[in-house]
């Protein structure tokens, strides 16, 4: 990798803007400004993606191939941003493509923690306080007009070329904290090669480190040492470490994003923060009611003492006095239907579906578990329904209503819990299906029978009854 070199101007697509307040829909492009800052997508592959603008500025979204889903970002142009303006881009699921962001001014954040740039990368004007980035390929590149306070990237090549004015003394390279001036080879200033100081005032966000040193401490990093189970409610507690601040004066802000899509604050609505003990660590119940294991993404933030965390439950968005004053964050993705690697399971074939193990009627807390082949566990998922004869017999999602697709492992096996609430154990049926990860498949509101369409557009089915 290298820093080094200018960029050529960039071609930016036509934008249609959508002129009212943007809610839960799928469009072709949108525009992003302080009355409409969230735009939500399905990508290429089908992820759900949302782009957040956040703090003073606008700006407009475009996506690929004129389509009104099922595509890639090809553009991202920001106006009027500054200092305290950020652009967040989070993926429910590994990654996502943009192919150029272009930013006319100083933006503080931009947080692209599970985003690849594709095309011609990114583009600031000003200065850049700090970046969070997945990977670029080899025809991105990254330039900066001012100084760039802190980068993060989980994967870099020799063939990236980052421009800027200024570099931190330290940047955070897949996972480790690096010395810039041990890659003088490869990290250049513009006006600078190879030490990397200040080339003279700067303006825009502040290269100070978030422990106080003019960029001469590490980095300000938060490391996820243990992230409870998905979907099991006996363990509850994340738990990481902090580098580069003084705990005594930082305070983490943990926030996880329910099966229904609203983020919630942990561990409580009357503790949203949790304190950093003096080596570092910390330690914090993400479940710690309802359904909380299945959480399919905790964000951790790392914020100054200075700030009040608010609390919230229920939440579309992550308040900006959480987002706009993190000086580190970090997120990890829980749904395991996020997980698997493509790949038909035992090679091509008619898909089938099994079960392996049918808990006893009456029984609470046995999981039911199975076995499919010929499929694609990173396309396919599978859709377990309930019968239950009692007050009036309603057919009902395992393991819950807002997560009724359960994930395949990699060896076809998968385990569900069918008793997580009510009187599920007396559940005289259960059918199982394979179906796409995101099928659109009906809560059913306690039908007495299964929709037609779910047999229908089913790879397999198999189905028991309980007596």
């Amino acid at each position: 990798m290298s820093m080094r070199g200018n960029r050529g101007e960039k071609g930016v697509g036509q934008v249609i803007p959508v002129a009212e307040s943007l809610e839960r829909r799928e469009l072709l492009s949108a525009t992003i400004d302080p009355n409409s800052q969230v735009f939500r997508f399905h990508d290429a592959v089908n992820t759900p993606v949302e782009v957040r603008l956040e703090g003073p500025g606008s700006g407009a979204i475009t996506l690929a191939n004129n389509v009104p889903t099922g595509a890639n970002i090809s553009a991202i142009t920001l106006s009027g941003t500054n200092a305290q303006s950020a652009l967040v881009i989070s993926v429910d699921g590994s990654s996502t493509s943009v192919g150029e962001i272009t930013i006319d001014g100083d933006i503080h954040n931009l947080w692209l923690r599970k985003v690849e740039l594709t095309g011609n990368g990114v583009l600031v004007e000003g200065s850049l306080g700090s970046i969070t980035l997945l990977s670029m390929t080899s025809s991105a590149t990254a330039s900066v007009a001012g100084a760039v306070g802190q980068l993060a990237v989980r994967k870099l090549s020799q063939a990236n070329v980052i421009t800027a004015r200024s570099f931190p003394k330290y940047v955070v390279i897949e996972g480790h904290n690096v010395r810039t001036a041990t890659m003088a080879t490869n990290f250049q200033a513009a006006t600078d090669v190879g030490s990397l100081a200040s080339s003279g005032s700067q303006s825009g966000p502040s290269s100070t480190s978030p422990s106080g040193s003019q960029d001469d401490s590490e980095p300000a990093t938060i490391v996820v040492d243990h992230d409870p189970v998905y979907g099991n409610s006996s363990d509850t507690t994340l738990t990481g470490q902090v580098n580069g601040v003084d705990p005594s004066q930082y305070e983490i802000a943990v926030v996880i994003q329910a099966p229904d899509g609203t983020y919630v604050s942990k561990p409580y609505l009357n503790d949203p923060v949790t304190a950093i003990n003096s080596d570092g660590t910390f330690s914090c119940a993400i479940v710690t009611g309802g359904v909380d294991q299945f959480s399919s993404n905790v964000l951790i933030y790392l914020l100054p003492k200075s700030v009040t965390a608010p609390a919230f439950n229920g939440a579309t968005s992550i308040p900006v006095a959480i987002t706009a004053n993190a000086v580190a964050e970090d997120d990890v993705n829980r749904n395991p239907l996020n997980a698997s690697e493509p790949g038909l399971i035992d090679g091509p074939g008619t898909p089938t579906i099994a079960f392996t193990h049918v808990p006893t009627l009456g029984s609470w807390g046995d999981d039911l578990t199975g076995v499919v082949q010929h499929v694609d566990p990173s396309k396919d998922a599978v859709f377990v329904y309930i019968y239950v004869p009692g007050a009036g017999g309603w057919w009902g999602p395992k393991p819950l209503w807002a997560v009724p697709a359960t994930a395949i492992q990699s060896n076809g096996t998968f385990n569900v819990d069918i008793t997580t609430g009510g009187i599920d154990n007396t559940a005289t049926w259960i059918t199982a299906l394979v179906l796409p990860i995101n099928y659109a498949a009906d809560d059913l509101s306690g039908s007495g029978s299964l929709p037609v369409d779910l047999s229908q557009n089913a790879l397999a089915q198999t189905a028991i009854q309980r007596q």
